[in-house]
């Protein structure tokens, strides 16, 4: 039988992930004058998703919700964008791979409901198409974890 991708160790993925979050967000930042200034709270929220990754074979029914409740309240309180997304696209696939079908698809539900809710606040011109295509990656990452030899324990 063929071996099942197995993903790389749970360690190299949370600093892997915690580093691009947080030096892409500072360099993102620094474009993004009319955004919240980055402080205390935004670091720790931009490394609570990273952390929340460490769950990923112990406690998958754990780790998407903290990823995305982490990632949901650093866009909400209004901080700049960045590679932040990052932890919580990771987290759908290895829920996803996990096996917990019904749990990341509502998370990506709720997810995508948040994002046409914020881009429609918004009023930009290109809130439908924005909402679209990230609502359209939240279904392509849940079908990735789902697709067949990725899982995420052993």
């Amino acid at each position: 039988m063929p071996r099942r991708f197995q993903g790389p160790p749970t360690a190299f993925v949370v600093i892997a992930v915690a580093v691009v979050q947080v030096v892409g967000t500072v360099f993102a930042a620094a474009r993004q004058p009319d955004h919240r200034p980055l402080d205390v709270l935004a670091f720790v929220l931009l490394l609570a998703g990273p952390a929340a990754l460490a769950l990923r074979r112990r406690s998958p029914g754990i780790m998407l919700p903290a990823a995305a409740a982490a990632t949901i309240f650093y866009l909400a309180a209004g901080y700049p964008w960045g590679p932040v997304p990052l932890s919580l696209a990771l987290a759908i696939i290895f829920s996803a791979a996990a096996g917990r079908r019904w749990q990341t698809w509502t998370v990506a539900g709720v997810c995508a409901a948040a994002l046409v809710a914020f881009f429609a606040a918004s009023g930009d011109e290109g809130t439908l198409i924005r909402a679209v295509a990230g609502t359209s990656w939240l279904v392509i990452l849940v079908l990735l974890g789902e697709g067949p030899g990725f899982a995420t324990n052993g």
